[in-house]
């Protein structure tokens, strides 16, 4: 099977993640094809700068994620430590971070019909929704 893109994003929360209502957000988009969720991690930062990482499902004492393990399709290990380093050091104190790593499952089924008649994707690219929001903002003013 075709795979769709694979997206790879870091959210920071000031505190902690508000589980439930994240939840609810992303299984509408599970449930509805847009997305798979492939692996989540959380990172927290503590007031002294230390970094505290954790899965879901591993021993968590926090009820809010709870109800995010219930959306993860697969969770493959693959936010590795140097990526939790690497942006834990860029982290604020007292915050914690959601890293994401999802497929765009709608793109499947695009991918399968281009490859069938011959076509590829020679480029893509991201543009933040803030940046649109704003290019959006200028032309219409």
């Amino acid at each position: 099977m075709a795979h769709g893109a694979v997206e790879f994003v870091v959210v920071e929360f000031p505190g902690e993640v508000p589980g439930p209502a994240l939840a609810d957000e992303l299984k509408k988009l599970v449930e509805g094809g847009i997305v798979e969720i492939i692996d989540v991690l959380f990172v927290r930062k503590a007031s002294d700068g230390t970094l505290e990482s954790f899965e879901l499902g591993t021993g968590l004492v926090n009820d809010e994620y709870i109800s995010l393990d219930r959306i993860i399709q697969s969770v493959d290990g693959l936010i590795g430590q140097e990526d939790v380093e690497l942006i834990g050091a860029e982290l604020h104190p007292g915050h914690t971070a959601a890293f994401l790593i999802f497929e765009h499952a709608w793109l499947r089924s695009i991918r399968e019909r281009l490859a069938d008649s011959g076509a590829q994707v020679v480029f893509t690219e991201r543009i933040p929704g803030p940046v649109v929001d704003e290019v959006m903002a200028a032309e219409t003013a």
